[in-house]
């Protein structure tokens, strides 16, 4: 191969300098693109900060007049840990109707549930269908963990069917 260069050499340098003009106006049109689009990229950000920081200081605004004094996370948890120590000690009453009024099946029909917190006592009026229905009743009661002492008095007991009962017990709430 040969090669043979017929330009006179003031043409080759005049299309050296218009080949790196050409490159240089390329690399300058990318520099000026990237930069418009990192300057967009701030610019938006900037807005979203502003917004953001004005959110944040009209939220401090609101509080810094409702609240006089800032509370330390130290007396919000002693707060928290007295009010847990109120309600550890609570009966949880849903519990304890739940599990009384829970062995009244199709043959008993309660009249009357009177729960005495102070005294500890428990009052059940009904009506049993026969006398086996108000047997398992009682059993029940005993075996729950909120009853003891279940008293049924004998009268009760001796019709076989429509038993009027008054039932007696003992409230275990510890």
């Amino acid at each position: 191969m040969i090669y043979l260069n017929l330009l006179p050499y003031k043409f080759r340098k005049e299309l050296r300098l218009r080949y790196l003009y050409q490159i240089l106006v390329r690399q300058s049109f990318i520099i000026v693109f990237v930069l418009l689009v990192l300057s967009g990229f701030f610019y938006a950000s900037g807005i979203i900060l502003n917004n953001f920081y004005e959110v944040v200081d009209s939220t401090n605004f609101l509080m810094g007049n409702q609240v006089k004094e800032p509370i330390s996370v130290t007396e919000v948890n002693t707060k928290i840990n007295k009010v847990a120590n109120f309600t550890q000690g609570e009966v949880s009453w849903v519990e304890v109707i739940g599990s009384s009024t829970s062995p009244f099946k199709d043959k008993i029909c309660l009249n009357s549930l009177e729960i005495i917190k102070d005294s500890g006592k428990v009052y059940i009026q009904g009506v049993a269908q026969d006398r086996d229905a108000l047997i398992n009743l009682k059993t029940h009661l005993e075996d729950s963990d909120y009853f003891s002492q279940v008293n049924l008095p004998i009268k009760n007991f001796f019709q076989r069917e429509d038993i009027n009962f008054e039932m007696e017990s003992k409230l275990n709430i510890n």
